[in-house]
């Protein structure tokens, strides 16, 4: 703290006699060899554990399977921003316990069902697959070739019919156009327990509607657990209709004709038991079934070799449960579950040799930096012939990882720490004050600054991008926010920078401006801060114990800015406000929701304010 204080020119304060250039580079050039000494003392690599995220990745690529065992894992602690870093990742007795019902579950999916699932192919109007016999009817108009939603707010448009009975994978169609309007529309729609709502129900995507008389089809693949369902609404249409008033109503809608459901859609038996027994028969395995099973299994669980003597104890319990008359599945997935709940698998080992760690820990370390998974075949062949740490190789190897799309994953990682888009929903604009704010738009600006992030990074363009770009990517409702002309359709695009937008970098996008920001207003403390942590790499430390925050001035003091020009009057407050508040003043323009605003909005009476010019009132 001393040596970045004094490097910084903070210290000692200005106001104090001052060292000359020569006295001041010797004192930094001393300490910063004694500090570079002290840290190389003091280091230890900590063994690195799984976070859930990474957990589930690897159980989804080791076995074939698509399973969610991340949300039955308490949540990752995080250092210095970011839950990879093996300090912040500890482990205890009770995750231990829940480390063991997580592999239950992961090889409940391995094996899959015992008999084969109950298939359904069903296509059926609209009007029948919601049908609910009374007053929900009435809710929406009946035409000849279909039924026309036209309440994006209440509609009671859940699909009861056909019973979701069987867990799995399956595919849905929906015939849809617009109804009485011009222009192209939007649905959405929503899966899981969205009738009885006692269980999640989440956003399954929201589609575009191409204006005309031409039917369009709407389809996706989506896991169901038993007994979920679907509902589907016109998108930024009117709130309510009533039922009286449905028939005459003018307004525009979606008009939906058939819907088809297919599924399960997995083959049964599943093929990642097919292919984890190799060949072994269920109902004679033995004890060497077993042991092939296991050898061929924990070299891509482990992430490196292993021998034989390592598997003894996996192999013990198996012997255990067969002697105690378990069958063979049952007593395999004993020893499978030791495996998935060893040291070796939940741990990140980095053998090292002369200061350089192997090459099986160094495919770890890359395919989980990349793919927050488990070394792929080609990977794990270069690391056993020992050629992956070769530079050109090397090089060769990151630039194949990245254009996998399982590369999506660091992005998403990455962007989701780095610039604390995990935080999208931690606020929740004000209704009455941002009444344009829905969940499509909080949707769309985390995938724009993820598209970004991928587009430099697919295309190895200039970090500058970050700070200022002369394009975007943006969709139509992202457009809108910015006050781009000409994009139309929910898909994202890249585009020209328009000429005096605002616009460009991470900074102004929607994403960042509102996770630097609460419900109701922005600071530009808060948001000079996040751009000196985020962007810059120079965060300022806490204030200390004895300053006051920022309180309403009664001494003169009309505005934000000038509130803030006195508190860097203040000795203790001025060496970091003179770093937080001029980037922050700089986006002082846009408000919570990252639109650009020449007044703030208030309730109550008033023409509004400009920023920055006053705090009080009911403007």
């Amino acid at each position: 703290q001393v040596f970045d204080r004094v490097r910084a020119g903070e210290m000692p304060p200005k106001k104090k006699r001052q060292p000359d250039a020569d006295s001041k580079e010797v004192f930094l050039s001393s300490l910063e060899d004694e500090l570079i000494r002290a840290d190389a003392a003091r280091r230890e690599v900590v063994l690195r554990r799984l976070n859930r995220v990474e957990y589930e990745n690897t159980i989804s690529d080791l076995f074939g399977v698509r399973v969610d065992v991340a949300s039955m894992l308490p949540e990752d602690a995080s250092a210095h921003g970011f839950d990879n870093i093996g300090e912040a990742l500890a482990i205890s007795t009770e995750q231990m316990g829940i480390y063991l019902k997580a592999a239950d579950a992961a090889l409940d999916e391995v094996f899959g069902p015992d008999k084969e699932p109950k298939r359904i192919k069903e296509r059926m109007p609209f009007k029948d697959a919601i049908s609910n016999k009374g007053k929900l009817q009435k809710n929406f108009k009946y035409v000849d070739e279909g039924t026309v939603l036209f309440a994006s707010g209440y509609s009671p448009s859940k699909m009861r019919s056909p019973r979701i009975r069987e867990r799995g994978l399956y595919r849905l169609k929906y015939q849809v156009k617009t109804f009485q309007s011009d222009e192209a529309m939007a649905m959405v729609v929503y899966s899981g327990d969205v009738i009885a709502n006692r269980r999640d129900q989440y956003l399954v995507g929201y589609f575009d509607v191409p204006a005309g008389e031409q039917w369009n089809e709407v389809s996706f693949d989506i896991r169901l657990e038993q007994y979920d369902s679907f509902q589907v609404k016109p998108y930024r249409t009117i709130n309510y209709v009533k039922p009286t008033d449905v028939n005459e109503f003018a307004g525009p809608g979606i008009l939906i004709g058939d819907m088809e459901i297919e599924g399960p859609m997995e083959e049964w038996p599943a093929k990642s038991r097919t292919r984890l027994l190799g060949g072994a028969d269920p109902a004679s395995g033995t004890l060497d079934d077993a042991r092939r099973i296991l050898e061929a299994l924990a070299p891509r669980a482990f992430r490196r070799p292993v021998k034989a003597e390592e598997l003894s104890p996996s192999l013990g319990l198996v012997k255990a449960a067969l002697n105690d008359g378990r069958s063979f599945v049952e007593a395999l997935r004993v020893g499978l579950k030791s495996i998935l709940c060893s040291p070796e698998f939940l741990f990140l080992e980095e053998p090292a040799r002369a200061g350089r760690i192997d090459d099986h820990a160094l495919a770890a370390r890359l395919s989980y930096f990349f793919w927050s998974s488990i070394p792929d075949a080609p990977l794990a062949r270069l690391a056993e012939s020992g050629k992956l740490s070769r530079p050109a190789t090397l090089r060769e190897q990151v630039e194949r990882m990245l254009r996998d799309p399982k590369a999506e994953r660091f992005t998403k990682s990455f962007t989701g720490q780095w610039l604390e888009l995990r935080e999208i929903e931690f606020t929740e604009p004000d209704k009455i004050l941002y009444p344009e704010f829905d969940e499509f738009l909080r949707v769309s600006m985390v995938e724009e600054t993820e598209r970004f992030f991928g587009e430099i990074l697919e295309n190895d363009l200039s970090l500058l991008n970050f700070v200022d770009s002369d394009w975007l990517i943006v969709n139509s409702r992202l457009a809108e926010l910015y006050e781009i002309e000409g994009v139309e359709g929910l898909h994202f695009r890249k585009v020209p920078r328009p000429e005096g937008s605002p616009r460009g970098g991470v900074m102004t996008q929607g994403s960042v401006l509102k996770v630097s920001a609460n419900g109701t207003t922005t600071s530009p403390v808060i948001r000079g801060n996040w751009i000196l942590q985020n962007i810059i790499g120079k965060p300022v430390p806490p204030p200390p114990a004895n300053v006051p925050g920022v309180e309403p001035d009664v001494s003169g003091a009309r505005t934000l800015r000038e509130q803030l020009a006195k508190h860097r009057d203040s000795e203790s407050c001025a060496g970091c406000h003179r770093r937080i508040d001029p980037p922050g003043f700089a986006l002082e323009s846009f408000d919570v929701i990252g639109g650009w605003r020449d007044w703030y909005r208030a309730t109550g009476d008033g023409e509004g304010l400009e920023p920055g010019l006053c705090l009080k009132g009911n403007h």
